[in-house]
């Protein structure tokens, strides 16, 4: 992945084939004993990617993040050789895409902050990622992706005060929210009773 000469179609196809991989447990313990740390390199070349390769590690983080082996792997905060920790890569990425104006690169962080909020993480992360969640929120989205936003919100509020304050200075507009849906509506009230 990390060579540029590869065509764009190729790479395309290997993060494809990595967004099912993930899924895979064994392929997450391969990942872990990898002295090469070839994901890292990946999650690194995220910022200087085209928006189709962007998209598509954000779906592989995703897919990562849905299962528990997954889960601990790309919330761990060890590095190695000089590499960035997975926690650290993952919440950039993730913050970036939830604040992204394309809506596909932002459904995709959206979808990671959602699973990200079913882990234990710090407190500074916790932070980032439910502010990028609530500026999110304040913008015209789709159904599924409010859903998923307070989905990652109503998780981040649990774990943290500061959120539900930051929640309420926020003025979003909880019955434009509510009006989305049924379970957005279930959503927004389970929120807002923790922040009153």
């Amino acid at each position: 992945m990390g060579n540029k000469d590869i065509p764009e179609k190729a790479r395309l196809s290997v993060l494809s084939l990595l967004q099912k991989l993930v899924l895979n447990e064994d392929f997450i313990t391969l990942l872990q004993h990898d002295k090469k740390n070839a994901l890292q390199s990946v999650l690194q070349e995220f910022y200087s990617s085209s928006q189709d390769i962007k998209i598509n590690i954000a779906k592989m983080l995703t897919n990562g993040l849905a299962t528990s082996k997954g889960g601990l792997f790309l919330t761990s905060k060890l590095t190695s050789s000089g590499c960035p920790s997975f926690m650290t890569l993952v919440t950039d990425i993730c913050t970036t895409c939830v604040l992204a104006e394309e809506q596909s690169l932002c459904a995709s962080g959206i979808a990671i902050a959602a699973n990200l909020s079913r882990y234990k993480l710090s407190d500074d992360t916790v932070l980032e990622l439910a502010s990028a969640l609530l500026q999110c929120l304040a913008r015209k989205l789709p159904e599924e992706s409010v859903y998923y936003c307070l989905t990652g919100l109503d998780r981040f509020t649990t774990k943290s005060q500061e959120i539900c304050e930051l929640a309420a200075v926020m003025g979003l507009d909880w019955a434009e929210l509510s009006s989305t849906s049924t379970r957005t509506q279930n959503l927004c009230s389970q929120i807002q009773l923790k922040l009153s």
